[in-house]
């Protein structure tokens, strides 16, 4: 095959796994393939505590040109997520960009997941590696699904070349143990045909209720002071410092926690947070807050 036929002159793929699911021999195995049909290639993981279970990280460059780039991968066209929980507890999305994809080893539909990709607009894949891994290889070995679903996602490569060229390197890391190689491979070809993708869909007034992402959702707690409020204020409270006697009745009123108290005494407002509700100028005996419409 000569470079760039089936891929842009830079791909770059983050992997997100734990200890022992085989994320970083996934990769390595994505690069060497990739070697094989005469591509550039970059193929590197990033531990985190070395421990059974613990996050991990891997890379993947692929280009029809010499790399030149050394460094971590910060803005990835894919992003490949072999445990699900790590959604809840890792930021996968980070830096991915929205004309690529992430690909996630979960059961569920990719619509349902969406809600856990912090407003990520591009596309979502799923693939179950658990049950092809366990149906095809006889345990659960996520790794060997989840890098067909990678080449799928991407496209950077032919799936007839792909195949080919994993049976060739089986062969090859199997050589000792050839009844392996029909069960990854039957992994791999599975795996292939069962993708699941989900677009981000235009929302507008006759969008179908089963369009509509999801909302309400709540998925973290005291993440409050994230979101700056204030500026849906359309009236500011102003302190008067030189009349207030620190009773401290307007503190427990705020419904945004906006008056911050340090040493048992208030200080002024937390306009970042504020909406201007007014609550804390109608409990003021002491004409210590004004309240100014802007």
């Amino acid at each position: 095959m000569e470079r760039g036929n089936m891929m842009k002159k830079l791909t770059e793929i983050r992997w997100h796994g734990r200890g022992g699911q085989g994320a970083k021999t996934a990769s390595l195995l994505l690069a060497d393939v990739a070697f094989s049909t005469g591509l550039y290639i970059q193929g590197f993981p990033e531990y985190g505590p070395e421990r059974m279970g613990a996050p991990i990280t891997a890379y993947n460059r692929l280009s029809n040109e010499p790399i030149r780039v050394h460094s971590n991968i910060y803005e990835p066209d894919y992003v490949v997520v072999v445990d699900e929980t790590l959604l809840d507890s890792v930021d996968v999305t980070a830096g991915l960009k929205p004309e690529g994809g992430i690909v996630i080893n979960s059961a569920k539909d990719p619509a349902e997941l969406r809600a856990k990709l912090k407003g990520y607009t591009g596309k979502v894949y799923t693939i179950d590696a658990k049950k092809i891994s366990i149906e095809c290889i006889g345990r659960n070995m996520p790794n060997t699904p989840m890098l067909a679903a990678a080449v799928k996602a991407s496209g950077f490569m032919d799936e007839k070349l792909f195949l080919e060229n994993m049976e060739a390197s089986f062969k090859h890391k199997f050589a000792s143990k050839p009844e392996v190689i029909a069960g990854n491979m039957k992994a791999l070809e599975v795996s292939l045909k069962e993708v699941k993708e989900n677009l981000m869909k235009d929302i507008h007034e006759k969008s179908a209720y089963a369009d509509l992402t999801p909302g309400g959702d709540i998925y973290g707690s005291g993440n409050s002071h994230f979101f700056n409020t204030g500026e849906w204020r359309t009236a500011t409270p102003v302190f008067v410092p030189e009349n207030c006697k620190q009773c401290l009745l307007c503190v427990p009123v705020c419904p945004d926690s906006a008056i911050p108290v340090v040493d048992g005494k208030r200080g002024d407002f937390d306009y970042d947070h504020c909406k201007g509700c007014g609550i804390c100028f109608k409990v003021c005996p002491f004409k210590a807050i004004t309240f100014n419409k802007d």
